[in-house]
Protein backbone atom coordinates (compact mmCIF):
# COMPACT_ATOMS: atom_id res chain seq x y z
CA UNK A 1 0.00 0.00 0.00
CA UNK A 2 1.19 3.41 -0.99
CA UNK A 3 -0.24 6.56 0.10
CA UNK A 4 1.61 9.39 -1.18
CA UNK A 5 2.09 13.01 0.52
CA UNK A 6 3.52 16.17 -0.43
CA UNK A 7 6.55 18.04 1.36
CA UNK A 8 3.75 20.24 3.39
CA UNK A 9 2.33 17.46 4.74
CA UNK A 10 2.98 15.48 8.14
CA UNK A 11 2.03 11.73 7.88
CA UNK A 12 1.71 9.92 11.25
CA UNK A 13 1.88 5.77 11.41
CA UNK A 14 0.36 4.87 14.49
CA UNK A 15 0.29 1.51 16.12
CA UNK A 16 3.85 1.14 15.38
CA UNK A 17 6.59 1.07 18.35
CA UNK A 18 7.23 3.47 19.05
CA UNK A 19 4.60 5.76 16.88
CA UNK A 20 6.76 7.46 14.17
CA UNK A 21 6.48 10.64 11.86
CA UNK A 22 7.39 10.56 8.01
CA UNK A 23 7.61 14.16 7.49
CA UNK A 24 7.26 15.20 3.64
CA UNK A 25 9.82 14.32 1.17
CA UNK A 26 12.70 14.03 2.92
CA UNK A 27 11.46 11.16 5.02
CA UNK A 28 12.94 11.97 8.17
CA UNK A 29 12.44 9.48 10.92
CA UNK A 30 11.65 10.63 14.00
CA UNK A 31 10.52 8.81 17.17
CA UNK A 32 8.08 10.58 19.47
CA UNK A 33 8.18 9.10 23.32
CA UNK A 34 5.78 10.28 25.51
CA UNK A 35 9.10 10.61 28.36
CA UNK A 36 12.65 9.96 28.46
CA UNK A 37 13.39 6.13 28.85
CA UNK A 38 10.18 5.34 27.85
CA UNK A 39 10.12 1.33 27.23
CA UNK A 40 13.67 1.25 27.80
CA UNK A 41 13.08 -2.01 29.12
CA UNK A 42 12.11 -3.18 25.52
CA UNK A 43 14.17 -6.33 24.17
CA UNK A 44 12.39 -6.27 20.64
CA UNK A 45 14.43 -6.09 18.17
CA UNK A 46 11.82 -3.84 15.75
CA UNK A 47 11.42 -1.56 18.33
CA UNK A 48 15.33 -1.36 19.29
CA UNK A 49 15.91 -0.47 15.65
CA UNK A 50 13.25 1.74 14.88
CA UNK A 51 15.05 3.89 18.03
CA UNK A 52 18.79 3.22 16.44
CA UNK A 53 17.60 4.40 12.86
CA UNK A 54 15.37 7.57 13.90
CA UNK A 55 17.34 10.81 12.99
CA UNK A 56 15.50 12.20 16.00
CA UNK A 57 14.15 11.20 19.34
CA UNK A 58 11.55 13.66 20.63
CA UNK A 59 10.23 13.41 24.20
CA UNK A 60 6.46 15.27 24.99
CA UNK A 61 7.40 15.02 28.52
CA UNK A 62 9.84 15.41 30.44
CA UNK A 63 9.06 13.16 33.48
CA UNK A 64 7.40 9.94 33.62
CA UNK A 65 3.66 10.19 34.15
CA UNK A 66 0.52 8.48 32.69
CA UNK A 67 -0.86 11.68 31.18
CA UNK A 68 2.16 11.75 28.98
CA UNK A 69 1.15 8.71 26.38
CA UNK A 70 -2.08 10.93 25.66
CA UNK A 71 0.10 14.31 25.59
CA UNK A 72 2.09 12.26 22.94
CA UNK A 73 -0.96 11.35 20.95
CA UNK A 74 -2.56 14.73 20.35
CA UNK A 75 1.23 16.15 20.05
CA UNK A 76 1.56 14.08 17.42
CA UNK A 77 -1.65 14.20 15.58
CA UNK A 78 -1.84 18.17 16.01
CA UNK A 79 1.33 18.01 13.43
CA UNK A 80 -0.10 15.60 11.43
CA UNK A 81 -2.42 16.02 8.04
CA UNK A 82 -3.10 11.96 7.87
CA UNK A 83 -3.24 9.12 9.94
CA UNK A 84 -2.29 5.74 9.46
CA UNK A 85 -3.88 3.48 12.17
CA UNK A 86 -3.91 -0.41 13.02
CA UNK A 87 -7.06 -0.80 14.85
CA UNK A 88 -9.98 -2.76 14.71
CA UNK A 89 -13.37 -1.60 16.38
CA UNK A 90 -14.29 -5.35 16.96
CA UNK A 91 -11.44 -6.21 19.37
CA UNK A 92 -13.33 -4.27 21.75
CA UNK A 93 -10.54 -2.49 23.35
CA UNK A 94 -10.41 0.71 24.18
CA UNK A 95 -6.59 1.56 23.99
CA UNK A 96 -4.41 5.03 23.75
CA UNK A 97 -4.76 3.93 19.47
CA UNK A 98 -8.59 3.79 19.85
CA UNK A 99 -8.30 7.03 21.63
CA UNK A 100 -5.74 8.79 19.24
CA UNK A 101 -7.97 7.62 16.49
CA UNK A 102 -11.11 8.99 17.97
CA UNK A 103 -9.35 12.92 18.25
CA UNK A 104 -7.77 12.41 14.55
CA UNK A 105 -11.47 12.06 13.48
CA UNK A 106 -12.43 14.96 16.05
CA UNK A 107 -9.48 17.02 14.59
CA UNK A 108 -10.43 16.18 10.58
CA UNK A 109 -7.54 14.29 9.64
CA UNK A 110 -7.20 12.11 6.39
CA UNK A 111 -7.50 8.52 7.92
CA UNK A 112 -6.67 5.03 6.73
CA UNK A 113 -7.77 2.43 9.42
CA UNK A 114 -6.08 -1.04 9.20
CA UNK A 115 -8.57 -2.94 10.54
CA UNK A 116 -6.53 -6.40 11.48
CA UNK A 117 -9.55 -8.64 12.55
CA UNK A 118 -10.38 -8.83 8.94
CA UNK A 119 -6.71 -10.53 8.13
CA UNK A 120 -7.36 -13.20 10.51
Amino acid sequence: MSIGHTARENLLLYGASPPIFSLGQQHRLIAILPFPGYNADVTENSYRQTIAASDRILCVEPVRRMAALAARDRYMIDRSSRLIAVYDEHSRIHSGTWRALCYARKKQLGIRQIRWMEYL
